[in-house]
């Protein structure tokens, strides 16, 4: 049971999007964890961007279409990963519940914390 809990200390987010996304070997896991809030995450990655892309095209009505397409192109990208993210989570739970359908405390909102 020890082992289980520590386990689960370990793990975060981004190692399992990491290896979800790209297939991340277990020897790359161990980057440092990106601690910045998500909206500064996209903000400070987003605005290189933002400035090439008013550079490349200082027409008004170009940049407009370039903005466009490719905030069409980040939006189609954001509904697909969120609905991969949504099926993982799902597979993942029902694969937690089919091994342990008694919960045990962990699937029963027990915080690993209180243990």
């Amino acid at each position: 049971m020890e082992d289980f809990t520590q386990m689960l200390k370990r793990a975060h987010i981004q190692q399992l999007r990491s290896f979800l996304m790209d297939g991340t070997g277990l020897d790359n896991w161990y980057e440092d964890e990106d601690s910045r809030p998500y909206g500064q995450r996209l903000e400070e990655e987003e605005r290189p961007i933002w400035k090439l892309l008013e550079k490349t095209f200082p027409d008004g009505k170009a940049l407009d279409e370039a903005v466009d397409k490719l905030t069409g192109a980040l939006a189609a990208n954001q509904s697909v990963f969120l609905e991969i993210g949504l099926r993982a989570g799902a597979v993942l739970l029902f694969d937690l519940l089919r091994e342990n359908p008694e919960g045990n405390g962990y699937l029963r909102g027990d915080s690993l914390r209180n243990r």
